[in-house]
């Protein structure tokens, strides 16, 4: 009857130590300043995620100069054989935020979702082998604007020389035939720099 106790026991203890190192455990996928690549890259599940910081003419690239726009580009491309309907709830409050290196917060470059007024869901269907793009530039200008859902009412100011970074805390909730499914506690982080001119 006491070894059956032990063995309970120990079995009991085994699940709940092996419960704490699974509960919330972060993934944190980091780009440094000059960075071999410029673009994070992720696939989960089959879908790829990729965050990058883009120049005017849409090259990803870590460092910018004085008074240059930084477009912030997340994407999802589905490359599994069934169209997924994503809920937009991973635009958080913090989603493209931008921080100096200490932590002084900058803000960040959108201002509002979903602008248009409409009666069509809130979500994104993306389609076997079709990727959608949500591009945002730091300032406004009319030749770049804001991939909808993300709509700009106001601009951000260029960035002073210095280092920054931006991420993405991604809980990614979505459906394949009305079969609700997430993708959790992974964390993308760009760290960039803006030089003199």
């Amino acid at each position: 009857m006491k070894a059956r106790q032990k063995i309970i026991t120990l079995i009991l203890i085994l699940t709940m130590v092996a419960g704490v190192g699974c509960k919330n455990d972060e993934v944190v996928l980091q780009l440094e300043v000059n960075s071999q690549t410029s673009v994070i890259q992720k696939k989960v599940a089959g879908i790829n995620f990729r965050f990058s910081l883009l120049k005017a003419r849409y090259q990803p690239s870590t460092v910018f100069k004085e008074g240059e726009n930084i477009i912030f580009s997340f994407s999802i491309e589905n490359e599994l054989q069934d169209t997924i309907f994503v809920s937009t709830d991973f635009i958080t409050p913090d989603f493209y935020r931008v921080f100096k290196s200490d932590h002084i917060d900058m803000g960040k470059p959108w201002t509002g979702l979903w602008c248009d007024y409409s009666l069509a869901k809130e979500e994104l269907a993306i389609a076997p082998s079709n990727e959608k793009e949500i591009n945002c530039p730091w300032v406004s200008a009319s030749n770049i604007r804001p991939d909808y859902p993300l709509c700009m009412s106001q601009s951000q100011s260029y960035l002073m020389v210095g280092d920054y970074y931006t991420f993405i805390n991604l809980g990614f909730h979505y459906r394949i035939n009305k079969k609700p499914r997430s993708i959790e506690n992974l964390k993308l982080l760009i760290n960039f720099r803006v030089t003199k001119n």
